[in-house]
């Protein structure tokens, strides 16, 4: 048994497919005073539609620390290419929306939960290039339009 908490600073939600279990896990770490924020990852067609359909309030907000793009697991679901331009404007989308709430936005297609210093190399990595992977993102759906 351990006699020393383990302290952490980010609880990860993968396949994120359900408004109400990330409502009732942002109720959970308000209801416990906790400091951990939550990073979502969005690996399905159900689980963009449905992260673009909650309303979040603002104390909410506070909990969540960025929208993690599984890209591999996306376009697979989809399936098409992870280059394609559909999977292109769902990062293009959750991008823009990461950046309306102020939290933050993560292309991840190589994430690995399992391997912790991937984990921490990701998040280290993309917390600064938020803006210039929505760019990109961007300038690539763009591209692919006008084509």
């Amino acid at each position: 048994m351990l006699d020393k908490k383990v302290k952490f600073d980010y609880i990860v939600l993968p396949k994120v497919e359900s408004s109400t279990v990330l409502k009732e896990a942002i109720n959970f770490l308000r209801t416990k005073r906790a400091t951990q924020k939550l990073i979502l990852i969005i690996e399905s067609a159900l689980g963009y539609y449905q992260i673009t359909r909650i309303k979040f309030e603002k104390e909410h907000l506070n909990h969540i620390f960025g929208l993690f793009v599984g890209t591999n697991d996306l376009s697979s679901d989809l399936n098409c290419e992870i280059e394609s331009e559909i999977v292109n404007k769902i990062k293009l989308d959750l991008a823009l929306y990461a950046k309306y709430l102020n939290i933050n936005f993560i292309d991840a297609p190589e994430f690995d939960i399992n391997n912790q210093q991937k984990v921490l190399d990701v998040c280290t990595y993309y917390v600064h290039t938020i803006k210039e992977t929505a760019l990109r993102i961007k300038h690539q759906f763009t591209l692919n339009t006008l084509n």
